[in-house]
């Protein structure tokens, strides 16, 4: 169980505190809840836990590349806060990833932790028949197949919550980034997998601007994204015949930080007065979201530019907002 309540402050994020979207409160958070809801402070928590640069060095083993063009990836530019390093900020998206690659990744999860390299031709056939090209797919083990079962399974509560592939068991997760200090958004993602296909669905801009459904509203990860991923699977996969989804392992034992913080809320007795007994209080809703504050998802932000550089924005992002809008 982690502390999911909002806002938190946190070392790595400079004295800028992090809200959950909506001021969402769960001081007691499993992580598959917090998946679901897109909480960021258990996952800022958590990142923490495990270590930037081995969050980034995973996600490089899963299919992230290690550069775009000359600038290495998943790491602050020059003129952020920490150039050339990695931020406990990308347990929450802070970096752009192209949606190419971030398809990758959940490949991977889709094959129980096996990274295939990614190609456009499968054969060349000449006109008598004859095979003239036939790639060579490789295949690299870089995550527990157990690993992998249980994120699905987490991953799988996203596609319970938002709607189900129409014949097929899915998982995925849906992200948005907010466009500046704004009520717009400027990028929304979906990206998930069936046993047999993985797909990442990207609304946005070539340069960062507002995203609006018909309606005016702004568009959100779990709303176009989501529809069009969702409606691509059910059709690219209508023939197919519905496989189902790796049982979880249930790997690991609980090691969050709901239980330090509960105790950090108790008030400590006066050493003028009889001490009284006193509960933990959970903390109420929060206030908002003000000018450089942060509420954000616990996904992928903005793409690169495809082949070239990234382009991500100048400055850590001053608001994001959740793919899940409500709790």
């Amino acid at each position: 169980r982690w502390d999911g309540s909002s806002p938190r402050t946190f070392p790595d994020r400079l004295g800028v505190p992090l809200h959950n979207d909506n001021d969402v409160q769960c001081p007691e958070c499993p992580l598959d809840r917090a998946m679901v809801e897109s909480l960021n402070t258990p996952f800022y928590a958590l990142g923490e836990r495990v270590g930037a640069e081995n969050i980034r060095s995973m996600a490089v083993r899963l299919g992230i590349p290690d550069q775009y063009g000359k600038q290495r990836s998943l790491v602050d530019l020059k003129g952020e806060p920490r150039p050339d390093q990695t931020r406990v900020d990308i347990a929450i998206g802070r970096y752009p990833v192209a949606p190419t690659d971030l398809a990758t990744v959940y490949a991977t999860f889709a094959s129980g932790g096996y990274r295939t390299e990614r190609h456009l031709v499968e054969s060349v056939t000449d006109p008598t028949g004859a095979t003239r090209y036939a790639v060579a797919i490789k295949r690299t083990r870089v995550l527990q197949t157990a690993v992998a079962a249980d994120l699905t399974t987490v991953l799988a509560g996203v596609v319970d919550a938002h709607g189900p592939v129409t014949g097929h068991r899915a998982a995925a997760k849906t992200g948005t980034q907010a466009y500046g200090n704004t009520v717009d958004n400027q990028d929304a993602w979906t990206a998930g997998y069936t046993p047999g296909l993985a797909a990442v669905t990207w609304i946005g801009r070539e340069r960062p601007g507002p995203i609006r459904e018909a309606s005016g509203l702004p568009i959100q990860g779990d709303g176009m994204p989501y529809r069009i991923w969702q409606a691509f699977l059910g059709q690219a996969l209508a023939a197919s015949p519905a496989r189902p989804l790796p049982a979880p392992a249930h790997l690991g034992r609980d090691v969050g930080d709901a239980d330090a913080a509960a105790a950090a809320k108790v008030p400590a007795p006066s050493s003028r007065a009889k001490p009284t007994k006193s509960t933990p209080s959970s903390p109420g809703p929060g206030t908002g979201t003000s000018p450089g504050q942060v509420t954000g998802p616990s996904s992928s932000s903005r793409p690169t530019g495809g082949a070239g550089s990234p382009s991500p924005s100048t400055s850590p992002p001053t608001r994001q907002t959740s793919g899940n809008p409500k709790p």
